[in-house]
């Protein structure tokens, strides 16, 4: 069987092509994923690891880490060059809601309903670690599943 010049030259286009784009297809879907962790509540590693639930929940209908919506709405991919993908978030709390850990409050003022302003004391609390983002093995297993089919499909 002849080899065709031309064919095998359009595959190589094609998968160069494929290379080129892969960074940024890596950092679409990681960011996609990482956002879907906000619609089942927890993250997926191998398995859903659901969110710790809201201690004195005031508002039970309301999803957890959801209220307006900006942190999910953040995650975006930031940088993506031929040999690395960083997806991420640029709001300074992210961290904190990720990771969990000690949230300090400085004693400030506050105004009462009947408008008096008092003093209220510094305080701390513990936010449990509600991971959204982050390594996963869920996320690997369809990065390497949707670079298959775009090499495979430049290959036709």
């Amino acid at each position: 069987m002849p080899i065709d010049n031309q064919e095998v030259n359009r595959s190589l286009r094609n998968l160069k092509a494929v290379l080129r784009r892969t960074p940024v297809i890596v950092g679409q879907e990681s960011a996609r994923f990482f956002r879907r962790s906000f619609d089942k509540q927890g993250f997926e590693d191998g398995g859903l690891r659901r969110w710790t639930p809201r201690k004195n929940d005031r508002d039970p209908g309301r999803a957890i880490l959801v209220k307006t919506g900006q942190t999910r709405d953040s995650i975006r991919g930031i940088y993506a060059g031929s040999r690395l993908v960083v997806v991420g978030t640029d709001l300074p709390h992210a961290k904190k809601l990720n990771e969990g850990g000690l949230v300090y409050v400085k004693p400030h003022t506050r105004v009462s309903k009947k408008g008096t302003r008092y003093q209220v004391k510094g305080y701390s609390y513990k936010l449990p670690e509600r991971r959204f983002i982050g390594p996963s093995k869920t996320l690997e297993r369809h990065l390497s599943r949707t670079i298959v089919n775009e090499l495979l499909q430049a290959l036709r």
